[in-house]
């Protein structure tokens, strides 16, 4: 909890993911509690899956990253999944990554486009 609120207080963040099992419960409610803004994540797949579904974002050209040495190694680390022995990173990437898409915060060429949005037309349920 101390280091969360740490890295809390040091970035300053919009959110905070908190994947919502065993001891994430907890560190949720701490964390809620000390008025930091948690959001729970509930992974509905295996770390291969999201991975795999965040890796067309990346391949879209629509991650950048700054040409700094910490940012390649990330990245090396990324493309080496699932071989790569660290693949906590990866599932934290791959969480982010996956929340700025269905947040629609980042999109994706194959998304609907926003111009062809037609507004829903109210039926009546009986006559």
């Amino acid at each position: 909890r101390k280091l969360a609120q740490e890295a809390y207080d040091d970035w300053e963040p919009d959110a905070v993911l908190i994947e919502k099992k065993a001891s994430g419960q907890s560190l949720l409610q701490d964390l809620r509690m000390a008025g930091v803004p948690v959001l729970a994540y509930s992974p509905d797949r295996d770390k291969e899956a999201r991975a795999h579904a965040a890796s067309a974002l990346l391949e879209d050209g629509r991650i950048f990253y700054p040409k700094r040495k910490w940012a390649e190694d990330l990245i090396s680390i990324c493309a080496a999944f699932p071989a790569h022995p660290n693949d906590d990173i990866v599932d934290t990437c791959t969480q982010a990554w996956l929340r700025l898409r269905k947040g629609w915060f980042l999109g994706h060429t194959e998304d609907p486009d926003e111009d062809d949005y037609q507004e829903p037309q109210r039926i009546t349920l009986y006559g």
